[in-house]
């Protein structure tokens, strides 16, 4: 997942997205986030995300890579918060502007 999010209904938007992740049964998963900026409500649907696929992992085969914009501190804090409250290992990445537009 990656780019700005401000949905006004982020329910709505990423009902596909949870959908699919329910129906999901892959074995070993990566998820990598790259994101710039969301709104709460986008923030709120994106952990319900992370907790649908660590329920259905256990915590060998489930790695969130979360890549943020160098100087970014909104969305580092908002990537160890989910650590915080996750048992899913999480990789963070500090990457240039340049480097977020070209990955």
């Amino acid at each position: 997942m990656e780019n700005c999010r401000i949905p006004s209904n982020a329910t709505t938007l990423f009902e596909p997205v949870l959908n699919w992740i329910k129906e999901y049964n892959g074995k070993n998963t990566i998820l990598s986030m790259k994101m710039e900026y969301f709104n709460t409500s986008t923030s709120k649907i994106l952990y319900d995300i992370l907790k649908i696929l660590e329920e259905k992992h256990n915590k060998s085969n489930f790695i969130i890579k979360w890549y943020y914009e160098e100087g970014d501190e909104d969305v580092l804090d908002t990537g160890q918060y989910y650590k915080s409250l996750m048992g899913t290992p999480f990789e963070f990445f500090v990457m240039s502007e340049y480097e977020m537009m070209n990955i």
